[in-house]
């Protein structure tokens, strides 16, 4: 059995799925797969906001560049950021010696959990952008592994929301095992998807105990994070300015923290957070 799908890589041949350039994204199902109708595609941010800025954030140059990476390489894994995102669609078929471990049948709305820098991915059309999620509804079919993880949609809970979520499930995961009780955290780019994620994990593990801060960029940001009620304080201000950033009246930031979660997708905030934390403290880059 093929469970990380070996015989589908291309360039190099045999290579694992990721670290292939091209795969076979034919449609033709094996028999140790699943044949999948994409119905929503969710891509990463980075890699997202890397193609906006490519295509001066054209609808048509944005759609072009998606589908031409995906006719070159098989699969949607942008070659400046180094990834992808993950899919929901509906099972259309299981091939023969699928071991189904995760007990779905043809007709079930799934989300798979696999990076689309692995996923034999073909899109007809791209039917809508939405911006504000980095999701684009599609028309289109992918091919799912052996060892692909599934799940089904939550028959409870709005899927969009469930599919961002699921695609950044992995930071506030680790930020959850970072934090510890009684500490003092801090957030950059707290009102994203993926520091708001943070910052309710961070919170969890704290509880009552520590300090949680946030720091944002603009003034509607900050009035949103301090109307959710997760943190004690939101800063706003800009990480890449470092003069503001040390600067009066939020001086005391400066090697305060014991923890700082960068949560930011630009670049030139690093030092930002190498200001913030404490001697012998701990950087989370929760982005790339």
């Amino acid at each position: 059995m093929d469970s990380f799908g070996l015989e589908r890589s291309i360039e190099p041949r045999h290579a694992l799925a990721q670290q292939a350039w091209k795969i076979d994204n034919t449609m033709t199902l094996r028999s140790d797969e699943v044949l999948i109708d994409v119905k929503i595609i969710n891509i990463n941010l980075a890699s997202f906001n890397e193609i906006l800025d490519e295509t001066g954030e054209d609808r048509a140059l944005l759609c072009q560049r998606v589908l031409e990476i995906v006719r070159e390489r098989g699969k949607l894994h942008n070659p400046v950021t180094n990834s992808g995102g993950m899919l929901y669609g509906t099972v259309v078929e299981l091939g023969p010696s699928y071991p189904n471990i995760y007990h779905i049948r043809p007709k079930d709305e799934i989300i798979s959990l696999s990076s689309l820098t692995v996923t034999p991915l073909h899109i007809t059309q791209i039917l809508r952008i939405d911006y504000e999620s980095a999701q684009l509804e599609v028309e289109g079919q992918a091919i799912l592994y052996a060892n692909s993880p599934v799940v089904k949609k939550p028959p409870d809970l709005p899927l969009r929301a469930v599919i961002a979520a699921m695609d950044e499930a992995g930071a506030p995961t680790r930020s959850y095992q970072i934090v510890q009780p009684g500490q003092d955290v801090l957030i950059l780019g707290a009102s994203g998807r993926i520091g708001l994620m943070c910052g309710y994990a961070a919170k969890d593990k704290m509880g009552s105990s520590g300090r949680l801060v946030g720091i944002v960029r603009d003034q509607e940001s900050r009035i949103q994070m301090e109307q959710c009620s997760v943190f004690d304080e939101v800063l706003e201000l800009d990480a890449t300015n470092l003069s503001a950033f040390c600067g009066t009246p939020h001086a005391e930031i400066i090697q305060r923290f014991d923890v700082v979660i960068n949560c930011i997708n630009t670049a030139d905030t690093e030092a930002a957070s190498l200001l913030a934390v404490k001697n012998h403290g701990t950087i989370y880059f929760a982005t790339i």
